[in-house]
């Protein structure tokens, strides 16, 4: 029986050796894995916040963007607004200028015509009483303006 004790105690010895070294490989594969896991978890963390803030920062740069764009809206409507006023006031400007030029050449256009008619006269007067020198007509012109 002995020997059947001692064939028992070698197979419980083994079965413990094999037990501890089983033991003992499942904990080094854990520590392995746990390490590479445990780094990939910190690596995914910083990964994580670091998008996050990123994504704040862009959120924050999409307001400014947003923010410069409506106040250059707002700066080129009211350029645009005293564009058109400026046109407005250009256009009534030159329909007062061509309105007073019209005046003016309506004025000038009858001065015109008692001028020629002036001079009508005198031709026919001239023609009627005779050649008249010409120094007497210039003074005769220059005197009855005079009037």
């Amino acid at each position: 029986m002995t020997s059947t004790s001692a064939s028992i105690k070698i197979i419980n010895e083994k079965l413990e050796q094999m037990a501890r070294n089983q033991k003992e490989q499942r904990q080094k594969v854990f520590r392995k894995y746990s390490q590479q896991f445990m780094t990939l978890f910190q690596e995914w963390d910083a990964d994580m916040l670091k998008a996050k803030t990123e994504g704040e920062k862009l959120a924050n740069l999409l307001l400014e963007q947003r923010k410069f764009h409506q106040e250059n809206r707002l700066i080129q409507s009211k350029r645009l607004n005293k564009i058109i006023m400026l046109y407005d006031e250009f256009l009534k400007g030159m329909e007062d200028m061509e309105e007073d030029y019209g005046h003016f050449l309506t004025s000038e256009e009858g001065e015109l015509q008692k001028e020629m008619a002036k001079f009508q006269e005198t031709l026919v007067a001239g023609a009627v009483i005779g050649p008249i020198p010409i120094k007497t007509r210039l003074h005769k012109k220059i005197y009855s303006r005079a009037l």
